[in-house]
């Protein structure tokens, strides 16, 4: 089976770039709901904590996944 994308430039940048990136987010969105979930319990586990502090980790967490992956939200959002 074989699919075309076609995307009218500079137009369709932000949808060329979601296409493009389907996959890194696919993989960061694994990771996020697959790991992080693990790794905060780990983290926790380390002493008190508040809940601004975890909150603070888990949103680190997420915008070190998706960095490693090479997504920058805003060139995929209007």
């Amino acid at each position: 089976m074989k699919a075309y994308l076609s995307f009218n430039l500079p137009d369709d940048r932000k949808a060329f770039m979601a296409a493009a990136k389907a996959n890194d987010m696919a993989i960061a969105l694994f990771e996020i709901t697959s790991n992080l979930k693990r790794r905060a319990e780990w983290w926790l586990e380390g002493g008190d904590k508040t809940a601004g502090e975890l909150l603070d980790y888990i949103f680190d967490e997420i915008h070190a996944t998706v960095n490693e992956q090479g997504i920058d939200i805003d060139q995929l959002t209007e």
